[in-house]
């Protein structure tokens, strides 16, 4: 026989029925679970897309998949995929790369499974594009992903190369990158808030306080992240950013600005971080450079979701 465990709407109604006089410190415990519960950064790593776009003014939808970290960079990968046209929906396989700007996807003719695993096993940072270009390919889907302009932009723009022809392969997406990272997070008001967007750079957000007052909200996470997402790069080995940020909010939940601060981090040489004073509500840390003199000092209030920085 299966076991179902109670809901805590049924444990509750028990522990309320048994003990009448307990009623206020359940209320109280169910309270602190439904706002724990609330408080909550939601991650969420998007390592496919589908966009929707056109080849030569035919409608296509493209389908594309994060693989195997090219070398140290996070964001250099290997894509597989595939693409049909809206009229016939026969997929058609891809296989590329994304590097530094560029991105290209191939599609090898009967063959694809075998030369794209070949041209993936025999490619490396420094060869990956000649790799590509020079295998059998029977057709290429090339962009280069940042291109920039004042405008907003709403279509991406690339080219569609078979042996024989060239044709403008169009994406209807505001960018085509893959891998985004988003944190969520909700408010009293019901309303999410992405946290990378917010705080541009590394996430790794954890809820910390949140005080309104007469005046505004207050709202602190705790965070810890990578300090480069290139592992061959200055800091990529090391054990990253730490500390807090905060966002300020009218009585609307407005943004009203954000501001960080860092209690060790290895980009900025913050290693030698004490704590010269903690209680409960108020953590104190003394934010030391390299050679022991005092850079600033950091008090963060958590029972009033307030951080002060002085010298």
């Amino acid at each position: 026989m299966q076991y179902n465990p109670p809901s805590i709407y049924h444990l509750c109604r028990k522990y309320i029925l048994l003990s009448p006089k307990r009623n206020f410190s359940l209320l109280f415990i169910l309270s602190a679970f439904l706002a724990f519960s609330q408080n909550e950064v939601k991650y969420i790593t998007e390592d496919s897309r589908t966009f929707k776009g056109s080849i030569n003014g035919a409608p296509v939808t493209l389908f594309l998949q994060n693989k195997a970290i090219i070398d140290c960079n996070l964001h250099d990968r290997f894509i597989d995929g595939w693409y049909y046209y809206d009229k016939y929906k026969i997929k058609i396989p891809l296989s590329g790369y994304s590097y530094h700007c560029d991105m290209r996807l191939y599609h090898f003719g009967k063959n694809h499974r075998i030369d794209a695993k070949k041209a993936a096993e025999n490619a490396s940072q420094s060869t990956i594009d000649s790799i590509y270009a020079n295998a059998d390919h029977t057709e290429a889907l090339l962009f280069d992903r940042c291109y920039y302009t004042g405008e907003k932009v709403t279509q991406w723009k690339g080219a569609f190369k078979t042996k024989t022809q060239t044709a403008a392969i169009i994406i209807n997406a505001s960018n085509i990158s893959i891998g985004r990272e988003y944190e969520y997070f909700k408010l009293p008001d019901s309303k999410t808030i992405d946290l990378r967007k917010i705080f541009p750079g590394y996430g790794g957000n954890k809820f910390f306080s949140l005080t309104g007052d007469q005046k505004e909200n207050r709202l602190i996470f705790y965070f810890e992240s990578i300090s480069n997402h290139n592992a061959c790069g200055r800091c990529g080995a090391s054990d990253g950013e730490k500390g807090y940020r905060i966002i300020y909010f009218d009585k609307s939940w407005r943004i009203k600005k954000t501001a960080e601060y860092l209690t060790e981090s290895c980009l900025e040489n913050i290693y030698d971080t004490e704590i010269i004073k903690k209680t409960k509500d108020l953590t104190a840390y003394a934010i030391k450079d390299p050679d022991g003199s005092l850079r600033y000092q950091l008090i963060v209030d958590k029972a009033n979701s307030k951080i002060e920085k002085s010298k």
